[in-house]
């Protein structure tokens, strides 16, 4: 079986990487994570999409899912990205949502109201699943990351499935205090969303990125919550055939400095006694992994026959790269190659820069504001809105390639430490800074 080596991307803009629009400068950032996993033999990414949804999708006064983003772009968006993929031979995982740090009303409603749900499945997770089933580079979809953070725990139900008892003190609801989700709503969540992507494409691999073994292993976790009765159940009988998990994802984050005993990382994935691949999805370096480094990390994932390993994230800990490259010469992690396009994809990247045409405004805001056709734009922002290539880039190429101006770069909204709780805190306390930039 092919192993996957590879890490989180997971994102550049927070929610908004994909459609709206997006531009070749954004491409192009996107598009060197993946050229640097390539390099260091990686052969998979971890790659988030609506999040939180305050990006994508659009969602009406009433709460219901009208349109893919505000442009129509999405879909093609992502399609480029997975063009992108291929021709460096790595899969690219695509996460839905966001259980981690979940405050949108809307996306909450989408687990407690399923005719608002559907009207998601309807608009646009088929039509994304159908348009994109057929792309070598795409590895399968992630419903959610961590729905165990706005699960509600402790609460007692006559149904196993649902009875999240065994949850208690475990630290699970964290991101929701006040209005913790019942997991029968979670549930359904996940399992309406892997059924409508099986009857889509029936190829497809779906995964969920549960936050600990705990919930996701009978043997050393509390309980399996993703087992394929628990996930039937909660659909009911029309959607019951595709409610499935294809393989199960884990995290694993020491805590004080220990990893929990039922860690990934101090047991075989024998030992989860799951009925389906075993993956290990997120993890960092550091006091975080009991001091160990990238390459014994990403070795216990191999050597102990995980399905793969994803560590948490390329753009905060560039030193996971070494990791990846420690499993290269496995025969079972190179296995991972990819039909490549003839002729490939023109690159839009790496023939010229973006120079602004003045100080006051950005490439990037050029682009979404449409005034990359105007007159006074001609060559100028050659990367963002002509994609190298075009004639009006030609006549300032040269000048192009001595300038010194530099493109700017992706917005972080700064540059945190993206050790996991940190992330957490990090995205909780700048929650508001995300919402007035999406209202800009």
């Amino acid at each position: 079986d092919e192993g996957r080596s590879g890490v989180n991307l997971a994102w550049l803009r927070y929610g908004n990487d994909f459609g709206n629009g997006q531009s070749n400068a954004h491409f192009c950032a996107l598009k060197n994570v993946l050229v640097n996993t390539s390099r260091a033999g990686g052969n998979s990414m971890r790659v988030w999409l609506h999040v939180e949804g305050y990006k994508t999708p659009v969602f009406d006064a009433d709460g219901v899912v009208v349109a893919t983003d505000s442009t129509g772009s999405l879909i093609s968006d992502m399609r480029r990205y997975l063009r992108a993929a291929r021709q460096l031979d790595i899969l690219i995982f695509f996460v839905l949502w966001n259980g981690a740090v979940l405050e949108h009303q809307r996306v909450k409603d989408l687990f407690s109201d399923m005719s608002k749900l559907d009207s998601y499945i309807d608009t646009v997770l088929v039509p994304m699943v159908r348009s994109l089933r057929d792309e070598p580079a795409l590895g399968g979809w992630d419903v959610i990351n961590e729905p165990e953070g706005s699960v509600a725990a402790d609460v007692a139900d006559p149904n196993p499935c649902y009875d999240t008892t065994p949850l208690a003190r475990t630290g699970a609801g964290w991101a929701q205090p006040t209005e913790p989700i019942p997991m029968e709503q979670v549930l359904r969540f996940v399992g309406a969303q892997a059924a409508a992507i099986h009857a889509a494409a029936p190829a497809s691999l779906v995964t969920v990125g549960s936050w600990s073994e705990l919930a996701s292993s009978d043997a050393l976790g509390k309980r399996n919550y993703y087992t394929d009765e628990c996930l039937r159940g909660a659909v009911g009988a029309a959607a019951a055939a595709g409610a499935r998990l294809d393989f199960l994802q884990v995290h694993s984050y020491a805590h004080k400095g220990k990893f929990n005993p039922t860690s990934p990382f101090l047991h075989s994935e024998a030992d989860f006694r799951v009925s389906a691949p075993l993956l290990i999805g997120e993890f960092v370096l550091g006091q975080k992994a009991e001091g160990r480094t990238a390459e014994q990390l990403y070795g216990w994932a191999h050597s102990h026959a995980f399905a793969g390993a994803w560590g948490w994230t390329a753009m905060s800990q560039p030193t996971l790269f070494a990791g990846m490259a420690s499993l290269q010469g496995y025969a079972n992690v190179s296995a991972v190659t990819l039909t490549h396009a003839t002729p490939p994809p023109p690159d839009t990247c790496s023939d010229c820069s973006d120079v602004p045409s003045n100080t006051r405004y950005t490439c990037e805001q050029q682009v979404r504001w449409g005034k990359c056709g105007e007159p006074w734009m001609q060559g100028f922002c050659c990367r963002s809105c002509h994609g190298c290539s075009s004639s009006q880039c030609e006549s300032r190429r040269s000048l192009l390639a001595q300038s010194q101006e530099q493109e700017p770069a992706a917005s972080t909204y700064g540059q945190p430490d993206w050790s996991h709780t940190a992330y957490r805190d990090y995205v909780m306390q700048t929650l508001e800074e995300h919402r007035r930039r999406t209202r800009l």
